[in-house]
């Protein structure tokens, strides 16, 4: 752990979205409409590991380095230019709002601003030379098994729209006990999830103190002490 280093570098925050469009930015249309909609993925973040390379060595520090999307780490870039339609949250930060200078990014973020047509340009990096798809047998197990759980539910893959929202709607009652399977695999995903942001909760808690920009959320698993990063 390195949230007792007295880093001061500023720290990498990704987390999902808590945003809501601005008041003043919704027209009149829109404020006369009866009902928000809220959409849910199932295990979105369970989705999102499939085939994910990340981190399995140390972090080694580079300064200036030109942007690799195919190096799992943490980039100092200042995406604070970028253009975007003010009615939609930023895709940078996970308040929504736009950058405001110069911040650390994981590797994901910083090639999808460059897939706008951006210029990016790194002023610091901590990245990682040993990568690989860690998370697949974990990812490709838990799908599986929700997969096949939904399906003794109920749950099909050839259901089309409307009878997939039926059995969606009726699966906790065919099978109580399935039903409680469901819901533990479910909080395993969300459990690993919550345990991969864990360090910036904790760094968020405790004014003037943190590990470096690596620490803040782990690139699963890239958790390592400021005296092993390497510089470069």
């Amino acid at each position: 752990m390195v949230v007792h280093s007295g880093w001061t570098g500023g720290f990498l925050n990704e987390e999902a979205y808590q945003w809501v469009r601005p008041v003043n930015l919704l027209t009149d249309e829109e404020c006369q409409l009866p009902y928000a909609v809220g959409l849910d993925l199932n295990t979105a973040f369970l989705a999102a590991a499939a085939r994910l390379v990340v981190g399995l060595s140390q972090p080694d520090h580079f300064h200036a380095p030109a942007f690799n999307p195919k190096i799992p780490g943490s980039w100092l870039v200042d995406l604070a230019h970028i253009e975007l339609d003010p009615r939609l949250p930023s895709p940078f930060t996970p308040t929504g709002e736009r950058p405001t200078g110069p911040a650390w990014f994981q590797t994901h973020t910083v090639a999808y601003a460059q897939e706008l047509g951006y210029n990016v340009a790194p002023i610091e990096a901590y990245l990682r030379r040993e990568t690989g798809a860690y998370l697949d047998r974990w990812h490709d197990r838990l799908k599986n098994a929700y997969v096949d759980t939904l399906a003794d539910l109920g749950v099909t893959k050839d259901l089309d729209d409307r009878a997939f929202l039926a059995a969606m709607e009726r699966h906790k009652d065919v099978d109580p006990a399935l039903a409680a399977v469901l819901a533990a695999i479910k909080g395993t995903v969300k459990g690993a999830s919550a345990s991969c942001a864990s360090v910036t909760r904790a760094r968020t808690t405790r004014t003037g103190t943190g590990g470096g920009p690596w620490s803040a959320r782990p690139g699963v698993p890239t958790s390592a002490p400021p005296s092993s990063a390497r510089s470069g």
